[in-house]
């Protein structure tokens, strides 16, 4: 007799865990770089360098790469640019890693506040969010049945059960040329770039997964006339991504980030300089999940034969429902009188998550929302910002509705969209798409191991020929046939019954 096994692979979502660094650090201006009078804009990206799993700590160590848009301190304030990098390393407390374990990291930039405490010094104020997670998949063996088992009675149940297939980090490259419309200058210095994505989606498909969405690239550039410029330009994206042993009937995760991004200008054909060629990546975490129905070993006994099994809890994960809503929030941003509204530069916002639940009927996403408008000062043709943080909440209804599950939320940008009311009033409405993953975590006891022994005989003469068995309130056929080291279906010959219900009361006839 043996036990027919199955391994089963999940992600180990317990040992799931989100930490944050903050960093605090003044630094000076480069000694090439004009004095600040206003920063306008600030984004970084996170860059690791070195993870190492200690006995239930982490140590990582990298950099945040962070870039400075400002307007110098001078009569005549124009932008300028100071990009610089600020090292880290930090412990982290996680008590499921043990010394040598393999993990991943997701490192992303929460917050990045920049002010200025002189006119050549700045103070950075940044949180990281660093997600950490096991780097394999967590594999236990479990039985679904026997084999080999001429006298063994055996019962499975079926569980629904969510499998991690494929976990790895990759990168998908971007490479695009963009050509300044006829109504731009040429370009003489590019001062600040930024390049977001939005309404991202990932498909899986057989040995692929298809990537749509949009990247949209803002240019802050000096003609050779000294003159300051910009362009915005909107790529949709729609590209097949390799990924070996992805199917369509998979549930893909998809984390990404911008990573480096080199934006040059470039001569087109007639040697002007009027080409923006962008060669870029972004970082992808993915994940690759089925659901399976997956018959589980719960309970066995012989008619001649001790049986003794070894029974463990497995941990594991069932995805309850995946869905996406599409929102509208509203934004009202005023300016200060001296810095009236004249021509909008860029509008753009950054919807973050901060938490989520389950209610009795309802998912609750709490957040917040980042605007920053970049403008040019109606009065004296500078350039200026203004930015404002509101919160928002959505209260969703998903068909799955239970205390005990939990939430995987991701926020998209669909479309931002402004109107100027008056000299120093913005109007914003943005559109969110919220891709929500319901998860029911599971402790199901699992058979692992049988042990098989011959019968003591003295047990084997004291079980009676014959018997008459009352049933009791909590008695089934499986617990009466077990505790005589009777078939299940003898006792249902025997007694004429056609299925498994049996009721308090009835009387059941046992012949061993």
């Amino acid at each position: 007799m043996e036990l027919i096994q199955k391994k089963i692979h999940t992600d180990g979502a317990n040992a799931h865990l989100l930490s944050q660094i903050v960093l605090e650090e003044d630094v000076n201006i480069s000694d090439v770089k004009p004095d600040v009078g206003e920063v306008l804009s600030e984004h970084g990206r996170v860059i690791l360098e070195e993870i190492r799993t200690l006995e239930h700590q982490v140590m990582v160590r990298g950099r945040l790469a962070y870039e400075v848009l400002y307007v110098t301190d001078s009569m005549q304030p124009e932008p300028a640019c100071m990009k610089g990098e600020l090292p880290f390393q930090e412990k982290i407390s996680v008590e499921q890693v043990n010394q040598g374990d393999s993990i991943q990291i997701h490192g992303r930039v929460e917050d990045l506040n920049v002010s200025i405490v002189n006119s050549r010094k700045l103070s950075l104020k940044a949180i990281i969010d660093l997600e950490i997670m096991p780097e394999e998949s967590k594999e236990q063996t479990v039985g679904t049945g026997l084999s080999g088992a001429e006298h063994a009675e055996y019962r499975q149940c079926h569980y629904d059960i969510t499998e991690l297939v494929q976990q790895k980090k990759d990168i998908f490259r971007i490479r695009e040329t963009m050509k300044l419309p006829e109504a731009k200058s040429d370009i003489g210095e590019i001062i600040w770039t930024d390049v977001r994505f939005q309404s991202m989606a990932f498909r899986p498909m057989d040995d692929k997964i298809m990537i749509t969405g949009e990247m949209k690239l803002f240019c802050l550039y000096q003609t050779d006339m000294g003159d300051v410029e910009w362009y915005e330009y909107t790529e949709p994206i729609n590209s097949p991504f390799a990924c070996d042993g992805c199917s369509d009937a998979m549930f893909v995760k998809v984390l990404y980030e911008p990573g480096a991004m080199q934006i040059e200008s470039a001569a087109d054909g007639n040697g002007d300089k009027r080409l923006l060629q962008l060669d870029g990546v972004l970082d992808l975490t993915i994940c690759l999940f089925t659901n399976e129905k997956i018959p589980l070993l719960a309970d066995v006994y012989d008619v001649e034969k001790e049986i003794d099994t070894t029974t463990e809890w497995l941990q594991c994960r069932k995805l309850c429902q995946e869905f996406t809503v599409h929102h509208k929030l509203q934004a009202e941003l005023i300016a200060e009188q001296e810095k009236n509204i004249g021509t909008v530069l860029r509008v753009c916002a950054d919807p973050k998550v901060q938490q989520s639940y389950m209610t009795e009927q309802e998912l609750l996403i709490k957040g917040y929302v980042t605007y920053c408008v970049l403008y040019q000062n109606l009065n004296e043709n500078t350039l200026c910002t203004l930015k404002k943080q509101l919160p928002f909440e959505f209260r969703l209804r998903p068909q799955c509705n239970s205390r005990e599950l939990f939430a995987d939320v991701i926020l998209e940008v669909e479309a931002c969209d402004y109107l100027v009311s008056g000299e120093n009033k913005i109007e914003i409405t943005l559109g969110v798409e919220s891709i929500t993953a319901l998860w029911e975590e599971q402790k199901i006891p699992a058979i692992t191991g049988i042990q098989v022994s011959d019968m003591d005989i003295q047990k084997q003469n004291e079980l009676p020929v014959f018997s008459i068995w009352v049933a009791e309130e909590q008695d089934s056929l499986w617990k009466i046939g077990k505790q005589f080291y009777v078939p299940v279906d003898r006792i249902k010959s025997v007694n004429n019954l056609t299925g498994d219900e049996i009721e308090a009361g009835q009387k059941l006839l046992i012949v061993r």
